[in-house]
């Protein structure tokens, strides 16, 4: 599948995702029995579900710890570029994207270092299927930041 096939290409201006799904309680704060698990099982349910109802794309959270409390939000999570290639493995339309955070990785250098180019938000990496991770052409970076 090319790129201009995926969904995230498609006719619809306004774009619908799940975002947070790789960690648990998603973008929640709650003690309520529904509270979201992210198991892959979970995860692999959830990706399926949304794919199927339409939706464009799954956006993770990158987190390193939770936010603590009674409920500690995000307090275990998958890490978002594993999370991203197993999930795309698991579904055949959606878009997928791995974020990352600019202080590990310096978007640029990210941009400059995949080797498929494409286009990509910075400080994001995003995952398509039939194309690979894609992200030098970013901002057109090609030649305009040689020593990123």
């Amino acid at each position: 599948m090319g790129r201009q096939q995926t969904r995230i290409y498609g006719p619809n201006r306004f774009k619908l995702g799940l975002f947070s799904q790789n960690c648990s309680g998603g973008l929640t704060q709650t003690r309520a029995p529904e509270y979201w698990q992210p198991t892959w099982e979970n995860n692999v349910t959830a990706s399926r579900l949304a794919e199927e109802a339409g939706l464009e794309f799954l956006l993770p959270v990158a987190r390193w710890t939770g936010y603590g409390g009674e409920v500690d939000a995000a307090g275990v999570n998958f890490e978002t570029l594993t999370w991203a290639t197993g999930t795309l493995a698991a579904t055949e339309e959606i878009s997928v994207f791995g974020t990352i955070h600019v202080s590990l990785v310096n978007p640029v250098f990210a941009a400059k270092s995949d080797g498929d180019g494409g286009s990509r938000g910075a400080g994001a990496l995003r995952a398509q299927h039939g194309v690979g991770v894609e992200c030098r052409r970013a901002c057109n970076v090609q030649g305009r930041y040689p020593r990123a």
